[in-house]
């Protein structure tokens, strides 16, 4: 009987998964089913991780047991990321939940199997004994709440328990626990952790502290946090019995809207980025069998629809992560089958994200382009690019960005004028340096250096520097003889005659007086004579500065002075 249905179910594998939509984000990649003639194995829980250390992630799932003769069992079955069976652990209890994690830190990862206590099962389904709680375990996560990069056990009953070497507390809750999220709700580096229980979402902080309750509801379903906002703090999504999705800050005036599902209730929720555009989407496995994808307004972006198997069937659990680690988000679907309100049965999908962003048009890719032109300096093919893009965005429509194009047309047209300018003028300087006409060529290298300083061409604008540098050291400026005016002319002449006649005076009255002295006082004389001739050194001095004198170098007043000095010294 078991095995009729399900080769039923997969003889209707076409309509199990109908997108009704043409694109889709999800397309079935694989389907299993683990029951065989003799029993029923039906996936209740869901989790997913890297066991091994291999990077391909492994699949746990809690499996209830109904065989066709016997007492019901449970299990704890591992599986490849295909689906495929590995290793097994089997329960005579009920399973509540399955999570994977590495609770001793030994880089090995480890199943925590929620149940009539907690059991810690290593990577390949052993049993590894650790201490038990002492009472009903309904869910159980470990994480590193502290910062000191060990990890805390959390365990869910209608309490909360932290268990580690630095943080040890236990807050109650009142009743019983559906669901834990541990996340950084506010960004501030320390986690929070988020409980779902039939009324309330709890909100505590890595201490046990209570931040938030939800107000008081019936019958919650699932819960998800994400940044709907955009504000770099996370919101907490959580569905309802009355076909609601409600969005909530975590403080008491933290409503940020809600969602009217309107026919059916979201049994199942998750909130991820499927299609890479950095804001989620909201993924709904509904009580009727449908899978949508919603965005944060409610609208519905993508349906899927599956057929029922049994008379009553439903989702059991769904897990969204990137199984392939192609960068997008896979969802794992547990689809429940359900005969006269017994699970009977079970199916397990795997609906990889096929998503793909549509090409950008035309306008845009050439604007992309012709843009890192443009910052490359590469201004002259930059040109030829924006006016491809130009005339795309017109095309399309886009009038904002073919204005932006033509900024830059601008842009490059006023560069390659000011660059076939500044070229010229270099060019004529050089010719004209050749031909040995420095004058006019110093003056084009002038302004070619200032067409280039504006161009920001640090190498053109130097060579400029060095040519007009090079012509003024190779030409030797000429000695310009003072101008004066006649009267300062007139009076200088007049000074060099008056000097002149009296040396030619004082020559005279010393040659007098030399002969008609007496032999004795010739030695005195000659004293004299020495004291007033002047020396070679003198009198070249006193040429220099007649010289100074006649060519305005020095005026009358410090004329006289110097000599005065220099027959002093």
């Amino acid at each position: 009987m078991v095995m009729r249905r399900v080769l039923l179910s997969l003889c209707i594998g076409a309509l199990l998964c109908a997108p009704i939509v043409a694109q889709d984000f999800f397309v079935k990649d694989w389907e299993k089913t683990y029951s065989t003639e003799k029993q029923g194995e039906m996936i209740q829980h869901i989790a997913v991780g890297d066991l091994d250390n291999d990077g391909t992630l492994e699949i746990v799932v809690g499996l209830s047991i109904r065989p066709l003769a016997g007492i019901q069992t449970y299990a704890v079955q591992i599986l490849d990321h295909r689906g495929n069976k590995r290793q097994r652990w089997d329960s005579t209890f009920p399973i509540n939940d399955v999570s994977i994690s590495d609770v001793n830190d030994d880089d090995v990862a480890e199943i925590l199997v929620s149940g009539a206590d907690l059991h810690v099962l290593s990577n390949t389904a052993q049993n590894l004994n650790y201490p038990p709680i002492g009472t009903v375990v309904l869910s159980a996560l470990a994480a590193d709440m502290d910062n000191d990069r060990k990890k805390e056990l959390l365990v869910g009953t209608r309490d909360v328990i932290c268990i580690s070497d630095t943080l040890n507390w236990t807050v109650s809750i009142g009743t019983q626990i559906k669901k834990m999220l541990i996340t950084d709700l506010d960004g501030d580096g320390t986690p929070e952790i988020v409980i779902l229980t039939r009324q309330n979402v709890h909100v505590l902080d890595n201490n046990g502290n209570k931040v938030w309750v939800s107000p008081g509801m019936q019958n919650l379903r699932d819960v998800a946090v994400a940044d709907v906002d955009e504000d770099r703090n996370k919101e907490i999504l959580f569905s309802t019995d009355n076909m609601l999705i409600l969005m909530w800050e975590a403080r008491e005036d933290g409503m940020q809207g809600e969602i009217d599902l309107g026919s059916y209730a979201a049994d199942l929720l998750a909130a991820e980025d499927l299609d890479e555009d950095g804001i989620p989407e909201i993924i709904v496995a509904t009580s009727k069998l449908r899978l949508e994808i919603l965005d944060l307004e409610g609208n519905s972006l993508q349906e899927y629809r599956f057929e029922p198997v049994g008379d009553q069937d439903s989702f059991a659990d769904m897990v969204v992560k990137d199984m392939d680690r192609d960068n997008r988000v896979d969802i794992l679907l547990a689809h429940s089958i359900n005969v006269r309100g017994a699970a009977s049965d079970s199916l397990l999908y795997f609906l990889k994200n096929t998503w793909r962003a549509p090409p950008p048009p035309k306008g845009t890719e050439y604007f992309n382009q012709a843009v890192e032109l443009f910052d490359r300096g590469e201004y002259s093919t930059a040109l030829d690019v924006f006016l491809q893009a130009q005339a795309a965005f017109a095309e399309e429509g886009n009038q904002e960005m073919a204005d932006e194009c033509q900024v830059y047309i601008d842009q490059c047209t006023t560069w390659l004028t000011t660059q076939t300018e500044a070229d010229s003028k270099f060019s004529q300087a050089e010719a004209l340096f050749n031909q040995g006409d420095y004058e006019e060529a110093v003056t084009l290298y002038e302004e070619a250096r200032t067409l280039y300083e504006e161009l920001e061409d640090t190498e053109k604008a130097q060579a400029c520097s060095q040519r007009i540098t090079e012509i003024q050291n190779m030409q030797v400026p000429e000695e310009e003889e003072p101008v004066e005016e006649p009267e300062t002319r007139g009076i200088g002449l007049l000074l060099v005659v008056v000097v002149g006649l009296l040396g030619a005076a004082a020559y005279v009255v010393m040659k007098y007086r030399k002969r008609t002295r007496p032999m004795e006082e010739e030695k005195p004389v000659e004293e004299v004579e020495e004291e007033i001739t002047p020396s070679d050194e003198i009198r070249e001095e006193e040429r220099k500065l007649k010289a100074q004198y006649v060519y305005g170098e020095i005026n009358r007043e410090e004329y006289r002075e110097k000599l005065r000095k220099l027959y002093e010294s």
